[in-house]
């Protein structure tokens, strides 16, 4: 007899306890999922980051090795480097000097977890600077 009621009343605990696993998944999902965007979004950015560095470096190096490149061209240049990142020629500056050139990348990327820290009072998109400097041969 008790264990006939001992395995009743484990019935009745598992049947009570099924709903309380829901709530639980139903609070730490959205936690879970913003934590795992936040880090896709940090991984986009540092490719981005990389792209527009490398982008800057071809850009100068452009400037040094090609001949007589104007301003334009360079720019079109760091432009082409840099595909998928959304720079335009407006985001690139080049700066020449007697013995170099600097070219610099100042890109803003928006971020997709952006409406979570504009809720904080932050900004929703990260400004992001790259730039390379290289002198010409004597």
């Amino acid at each position: 007899m008790p264990i006939r009621l001992y395995k009743q009343l484990r019935r009745q605990t598992r049947r009570c306890d099924l709903g309380q696993d829901l709530v639980e998944f139903a609070l730490v999902l959205p936690l879970i999922l913003m934590l795992t965007i936040g880090i896709m979004d940090v991984a986009r950015v540092v490719m981005i980051y990389t792209s527009l560095s490398n982008a800057a470096r071809e850009g100068a190096r452009y400037g040094i090795v090609a001949d007589h490149p104007n301003n334009a061209h360079i720019k079109a240049r760091v432009v082409a480097a840099a595909p998928g990142t959304g720079i335009t020629t407006d985001d690139v500056t080049v700066k020449r000097r007697n013995d170099a050139i600097k070219v610099t990348i100042i890109h803003e990327v928006p971020l997709v977890v952006g409406f979570l820290v504009e809720m904080t009072g932050g900004r929703d998109a990260l400004t992001i600077t790259a730039s390379s400097r290289m002198k010409f041969d004597e």
